[in-house]
């Protein structure tokens, strides 16, 4: 027999799935994205990848800096895909395999054969992938977890209210956003990357201790955020093996 805390989970994991299906029935699941991703990607030679160009070195001066910063690598691969997909996916597998307390939000924007993702799609993703890993959050912000407030044609502001108030429930976050630059413009032509930097060194900034953050591109960031102190910039283009380190 069911114990009521047993009950509960139960309707939360019950309640999970009706809320996706609200609200994200129209984006890819997890596994897509990361199959997807990783098929978009597949042939980039040896130079190339992640684990030979320098990356590493980079992401671990990034990692165990005082300075809390929002990290965006930008780089290309000479006439080749952009070699940062490759990865942001390991990247996200790698932190799924850990156990620990850190909540893992992710989005691919270059990885969807029907469309462009918005940035508005990137949050609902967003949330998905937190309640899915974190599923009694449900019981806890009911007035947020509802379909008024993430229903079809929920607006990109109502869905990050949600997002925010999600964070400020979850004890540590991490963020993982590959090639804002592939993502579609929001209906007034903002570019994803422009409507979501202001918002996400804001998260930087109000819980430097628990919200970490990687975007990558094919660019570097709009010329308006490249002084910000909450951003770290790399600049890794292996077609001409120059790699430029945490400019400011």
């Amino acid at each position: 027999m069911l114990s009521l805390t047993g009950l509960q989970h139960f309707q939360a994991v019950h309640n999970v799935n009706l809320l996706v299906e609200a609200f994200a029935t129209d984006l890819p699941t997890s596994s897509e994205e990361l199959s997807w991703a990783r098929e978009s990607n597949a042939k980039l030679s040896f130079k190339d990848q992640w684990e030979n160009n320098g990356i590493v070195d980079v992401l671990s001066e990034w990692a165990n800096s005082e300075v809390a910063s929002l990290l965006w690598i930008g780089g290309q691969s000479g006439n080749q895909d952009s070699w940062v997909t490759q990865f942001s996916a390991d990247l996200v597998t790698a932190l799924n395999s850990q156990t620990t307390d850190v909540t893992l939000a992710y989005g691919f924007f270059d990885s969807c054969p029907d469309r462009a993702l918005t940035a508005r799609d990137f949050v609902k993703t967003t949330i998905a992938r937190i309640i899915e890993q974190r599923p009694r959050i449900l019981l806890e912000l009911p007035e947020l977890l509802n379909t008024r407030m993430l229903g079809p044609s929920s607006t990109f502001s109502r869905c990050w209210t949600v997002l925010d108030g999600l964070i400020d429930r979850l004890s540590a976050v991490f963020f993982v956003l590959d090639r804002v630059d592939a993502g579609a413009d929001n209906e007034q032509g903002l570019p994803v990357a422009e409507e979501l930097l202001p918002k996400l060194l804001g998260l930087v900034s109000k819980s430097p201790d628990k919200v970490k953050i990687i975007v990558t591109s094919s660019e570097e960031p709009p010329i308006a955020y490249q002084g910000d102190s909450m951003l770290s910039l790399i600049w890794l283009d292996t077609g001409t093996r120059q790699v430029e380190r945490n400019r400011r």
